[in-house]
Order: structure tokens, then sequence, then C-alpha cells
């Protein structure tokens, strides 16, 4: 039963699932499986790019058509029977140009971004887990004889001066978001994050977040309290997504999942603790102490007894 589907003129509808009402073009001869819609366009009525466009912007009608006892069964007969309205093919082709032409922009965007998370993890692996930040004179620490000494509790050694402390003591708190369940209703222009759009590349993905109201978010900032240099955390594994905010959070905030880490500046900095927090040795240290008996995840307290590695400051601030 199953069929091939033609690349660059079938649109694809995901009909079930967490991402039921998403669109994409297909790039690739390919079939699917049920869980989603193949749709080809008749291209003397309807441009396939300009079509995905345009159910991107349904999303949210389309989110309330689907139906389900999970998350939201969107049907192939639903579908079939959807009023889309159309300009003129060429119009349709001009929008679907210029709006592509973003798209490509944003991946090579993202593309950069990645990139750039990839020096900044390898820059953090030099400076504190090999060692070799540089010196007074600009040399490789380690390599270039600074001394080392031996601590029991990470039970390896780390440059003298340096400290093993509670992740509590550099910080000044660790805050959630609000669970709407008798808080609130979705709905408004906010955006409401959940561990499900904090990414492994230190982004937020805010495609597919539910929102809520100001009103709603005015409940939610009282508890998360979110602002610059805050490092978002996802609570439930895998850990080691977060996020460092570096603008202001006012059309966005987080529900209960996400853990908001507000570090303690004469101590510590951000971008050292967000880098930390993504350290495999950190995630797996963490991971270890996970409990649920449906999603594992990791509880405040746990986190704040978390024993990490803490630098000079110098040291940090060089890093930062």
């Amino acid at each position: 039963s199953a069929k091939m589907f033609p690349k660059d003129d079938t649109v694809l509808l995901a009909m079930y699932g967490a991402t039921a009402g998403k669109a994409s073009l297909l790039q690739i001869n390919a079939c699917t499986n049920q869980a989603i819609c193949a749709i080809i366009p008749d291209k003397s009525v309807a441009d396939p790019l300009y079509l995905k466009y345009k159910l991107d912007t349904m999303y949210d009608y389309l989110v309330r058509l689907s139906s389900g006892s999970a998350r939201d069964n969107l049907s192939q007969a639903g579908i079939a029977n959807l009023e889309v309205d159309l300009p003129p093919l060429s119009v349709q082709k001009k929008v679907a140009s210029v709006l592509s032409s973003l798209d490509k922009k944003i991946a090579l965007n993202k593309q950069i971004n990645q990139n750039l998370e990839a020096l900044a993890r390898q820059l953090y692996d030099y400076w504190f887990v090999q060692f070799d930040f540089p010196n007074e004179e600009g040399k490789p620490y380690k390599s270039s004889g600074g001394k080392m000494v031996y601590d029991p509790i990470l039970k390896r050694e780390i440059p003298e001066g340096w400290e093993v402390i509670h992740l509590k003591d550099v910080i000044h708190h660790i805050n959630t978001g609000l669970n709407p369940r008798d808080n609130f209703t979705f709905g408004g222009n906010i955006k409401y994050i959940t561990v499900k759009n904090l990414t492994t590349n230190g982004n937020i993905d805010f495609s597919g977040c539910d929102t809520i109201d100001e009103e709603a978010r005015e409940k939610v900032h009282k508890r998360s309290q979110i602002a610059v240099g805050d490092i978002l955390y996802a609570s439930i594994c895998p850990l080691g997504r977060t996020y460092l905010i570096s603008d202001e959070p006012n059309d966005w905030d987080i529900n209960e999942s996400v853990f908001s880490i507000r570090p303690n500046h004469s101590k510590i900095t951000s971008e050292y603790l967000n880098m930390l927090l993504k350290d495999e040795y950190y995630i797996s240290k963490l991971s270890n102490s996970s409990t649920g008996s449906i999603f594992l995840g990791i509880r405040i307290k746990q986190l704040e007894a978390t024993n990490i590695l803490l630098p000079n400051l110098d040291v940090l601030n060089e890093f930062s």
C-alpha cells in the first residue's frame, strides 16, 4: 500500500501527535507512513510551495479541527475538504519565491548558530576539561606546567586555587514556570515554552509552542521571573538542553517543566554555567539522579546539591 511521492510536487501534512498540523514540502522522492497526509496539488491551480506556506498560516485552525484522544489527529477526509483561498498562480509563485528565500536565510543562520555553539563547546573543553586555558603569559595552563592539585570530590586533578562547590552556593535561585491546570487557559500572543521547545543546540524552537494571553503571562512570570542572563534548563530527560537568555523575554514565558536559573555574577558567569550544564560529565551525573515513573527528570533540590567546578572569576570573565 506504500506509494512513492514525487519531490517538489508533494506537500506533506502531519496528522498525528505533537506535530499535527505541521506542513512541509517533500524534497526527496519518498514514501510516508499513515501519520502523514501527502497532498499533490493540481499545478495549473496551486503552486505546491505556496500551498505549503498557506497551510503554515492555517496551523492554529488545523489544530482546532483535529480530533483524537491523545493529541489530536487530523483526518484525511477533513484535509481533503479544507477550503483554501488562492490568488492567481503568478502571484502564488512570487509569494512562494520570497518566502523560500527567507527560509533559506533562516536555515543558513541556524547553521551559523550551530557552528558557533560547536566552537563554544570546544573552547569550554580546552579550558575547563583539559585545563589549557591561557595563563598570565598567554600560554596554555596545564601543558605549560601549571600547578594541579587532586580533588577528592571530582576524583581528578584540577588547577590550584579552583574550588568544587554546590551549585546552590553560586546562584540566586532556581524557579519554574506555571502549569495551566486551574491557573489559566491557552490562547493569546505570548509564547508558552515547555521542555520540547529547548534544543540540544542551545536555542529555543518557538515552532509549535502553545500560546497564552498577557493576563496568564503575569501569573506565570510571578513564579518564573525570567530575565536576561538567566539560564533555562529542561528538567526532563534528556538533560543538557539549556538556553541562555540574551534578549528581554517580553513575548514568551515558561511552564513548570523548565527551570530558570539565575547565577550570582559575583561568583560565576552565565556563559560558563550554561556550558557546564551541557557538559557530558554533568549530564551523566544529573541523569543518574533522575527520578520519575513516566518521564525521568531532575528536581530543583537535586540540581542545587550538584557539585560543580568553580574556576577563578578572572578566568570565567575571560571565557565569557
